[in-house]
């Protein structure tokens, strides 16, 4: 008697749940139910229109949807401040482009650092472009020309690459001094009216910063204030400063870098480990130095996504 009344109690509770499922299933269909009179209610269907038809005179309308190649807007803002870098024109700009390239286990591991290297390697690059890159934060470089031991200064240079200081220290590569030196005897030994960095890394956003040294791996990454600091000591103003890494294309890194430079480049999401592809972008910068940023940030974005494409189809790219 008491096994049937247990069995009735059993199915009794499993009912009651069955039933308590189905209200609240079909609660959630009357609350989230579309309600077609809304596209009736003339405050509704114009408030919507009008902010597609905002979007569509934008960014986005600019855009030619269907492949990741757009088609650019170059529209400024009337009220936009004065650029600080002054373009002169007529393939007369001479530029210095500082490459800031912490290996770490990007190159220890899968040889990235040196794969971009050999790409810009492989651009013919006008003699008013100076490429300059600054070597560490690995333990482990994928060529014997590089030194594992101390931090050095190359230059990309008639299809390789040319060693400057042999032995630029051996401080961390997230320590914002280190930035700073490398800034400072770029401006120095390779005067230029147009000035552009590149951080090459790991990104970690706007929270988690740039960069992992793997020599130091204590020491996190450099924070944005850190990097503030650290072009702010170095007074150098950047046509661009750009981020070959993961999670940097974020308002906070752009507000910090409001004070430093007139465009920021960076990839709102993670990047495909192949990282940007140089040659393209060098090329066409090469036969115009006096090329518009905005153009150039797009040759950037532009030959990155195409190249990910090929090399990485299953990964997505924004840049």
């Amino acid at each position: 008697m008491s096994e049937n009344k247990n069995k009735k109690f059993s199915i009794g509770k499993l009912l009651i749940a069955i039933l308590v499922i189905l209200l609240v299933v079909l609660l959630c269909m009357s609350l989230f139910k579309k309600d077609d009179s809304s596209n009736n209610d003339p405050v509704t269907r114009d408030f919507f229109t009008d902010y597609y038809n905002s979007l569509s005179s934008g960014y986005s309308g600019n855009w030619k949807l269907g492949t990741n190649v757009g088609v650019l807007n170059d529209k400024v803002a009337s009220n936009v401040k004065a650029k600080r870098t002054q373009i002169l024109g007529s393939n007369k700009d001479i530029i210095t482009i500082m490459v800031y390239m912490c290996g770490s286990d990007l190159e220890s591991k899968n040889a990235m650092g040196v794969y971009d290297l050999q790409e810009m390697a492989a651009a013919n690059l006008s003699d008013n472009i100076n490429l300059i890159v600054y070597t560490g934060g690995t333990t482990k470089w994928h060529t014997n020309a590089i030194s594992t031991q101390v931090t050095q200064i190359y230059r990309v240079h008639k299809g390789g690459i040319e060693q400057l200081v042999s032995n630029a220290g051996t401080g961390s590569m997230v320590d914002p001094s280190t930035l700073t030196s490398f800034i400072e005897w770029c401006a120095d030994n390779y005067e230029a009216n147009r000035y552009e960095l590149i951080m090459w890394d790991h990104g970690s956003g706007s929270v988690g910063g740039y960069g992992y040294d793997e020599k130091y791996p204590k020491l996190g990454s450099m924070s944005l204030a850190q990097m503030d600091k650290a072009l702010t000591d170095a007074d150098v103003a950047f046509d661009f400063v750009a981020f070959d890494a993961c999670l940097m294309g974020n308002l906070e890194t752009g507000l910090m870098l409001a004070e430093h430079a007139d465009y920021l480049i960076g990839s709102e999401e993670a990047e495909p480990g192949i990282g940007w592809y140089y040659t393209d972008w060098l090329n066409a910068l090469s036969k115009n130095t006096s090329m518009p940023t905005i153009e150039i940030g797009k040759a950037i974005a532009d030959s990155f996504v195409a190249q990910c494409g090929k090399q990485t189809p299953g990964q997505s790219a924004t840049l």
